[in-house]
């Protein structure tokens, strides 16, 4: 048994003990009473009831204090309300008994003028102890809700940037592995080799083809460091040509995607329509496949960026049209309208307490609300 069972059980001893002394000093006045025994004895109850009545609500604020679930706070509440119903069925009894004595003589000298005045006196002030009391004990109770809302809160904000940054990185994976994941799609084909062609004779039979005798190279001069001295000229190699090394060279041709490139499946940018959930989603994809693309142009990311919302955020950017220049503060006016964190937290938050409740062995409500 660890500190807080032993706590908890001699807490629970303590406030048996002290409702026992209630209940003996409840069934004293009434045997008193029965007896018609003396009136300030039964004023001395009273306050006695009183005290034990204050008693046992501290030492269950304390037992409360210890317990853990909603559950075992309300049997603590129940618990005082029958112990409320104790003193107040015994002070009533006393103070109808004195009332009923008010115009008898006191019965022993020196005893109070108006017994049953004071005892009522007494009784409201245990009463207003016993609303402090519950007071007090809900204070208490609005600052553990309090302090678990706000550990629930800043529990959702942790898990929204983790969202966040878990799509990023998916985003990013996603453009990065896009020509990787599936560069063994054309493996097992064939490679196709060109046949060379020879040439075919008129009469249908081939011979060896020979090439054309080589031109016989052409002096050219050569100029010396002064641009108008001319010297001899000299021969070129022997089986070059030299119209050939007069050509311009030609740029290469550009090449065009390779066959699993093409059959790649095209990523569809989604359309923002202003719900604070889905931002930072949409924000981590469309930073990985338009904003950070080097090749693109502030006009081009401006004309993707119109195209990718609708609704409010479409409205709040349609006035910079598809200016370039604008790009950037289009993208600051929608980070600072729809990227707080508060309002990404409060969406997720209002999800999850407007859906509906769970019931017991149904798995498709729970697979719904484990999805938000």
């Amino acid at each position: 048994m660890d500190d807080k069972e032993l706590q908890l059980k001699q807490s629970r001893q303590s406030r048996g003990a002290k409702k026992g002394v209630l209940t003996r000093y409840s069934n004293q006045a009434r045997d008193l009473i029965n007896v018609q025994g003396s009136r300030r004895r039964l004023q001395k109850l009273l306050c006695m009831l009183g005290d034990a009545l204050n008693d046992v609500h501290v030492t269950n604020e304390e037992y409360t204090c210890l317990l853990n679930t909603d559950r075992e706070r309300e049997d603590a509440e129940m618990y005082m309300a029958d112990v409320d119903d104790i003193h107040r069925s015994a002070a009533d009894v006393i103070c109808q008994y004195l009332q009923s004595r008010l115009n008898e003589p006191p019965s022993e000298a020196g005893s109070m003028p108006s017994s049953a005045s004071t005892a009522a006196s007494k009784a409201a002030d245990v009463n207003v102890k016993v609303k402090q009391l519950k007071v007090t004990q809900l204070e208490r109770r609005l600052n553990q809700e309090k302090e678990e809302q706000e550990l629930h809160r800043r529990r959702k904000l942790q898990e929204a940037r983790d969202e966040a940054e878990a799509a990023a990185l998916e985003a990013s994976l996603m453009v990065t592995t896009l020509d990787t994941e599936r560069c063994h799609d054309f493996d097992d084909e064939p490679d196709v080799q060109p046949t060379p062609r020879r040439p075919v004779m008129p009469s249908g039979g081939f011979q060896e083809y020979q090439l054309p005798r080589p031109l016989s190279p052409r002096p050219v001069p050569r100029m010396n460091r002064h641009p108008f001295q001319l010297t001899s000229p000299q021969p070129a190699p022997p089986g070059v040509f030299h119209n050939l090394q007069t050509l311009p060279s030609r740029p290469a041709p550009r090449q065009n995607p390779s066959p699993f490139q093409r059959s790649l499946p095209k990523i569809k940018l989604p359309i923002f329509s202003g719900d604070a959930v889905e931002w930072p989603r949409w924000l981590s994809l469309f930073q990985a496949l338009i904003h950070e693309q080097p090749n693109l142009t502030d006009v081009e990311k401006m004309t993707h960026l119109q195209s990718a919302v609708s609704g409010p955020p479409q409205k709040l950017i349609a006035g910079m049209m598809y200016s370039g220049r604008l790009y950037n503060d289009a993208m600051q006016a929608l980070k600072e309208r729809y990227g707080k964190e508060d309002d990404i937290v409060h969406a997720c938050l209002c999800n999850i307490f407007d859906h509906s409740p769970l019931k017991l062995h149904d798995v498709t409500p729970l697979e719904s609300f484990m999805a938000q």
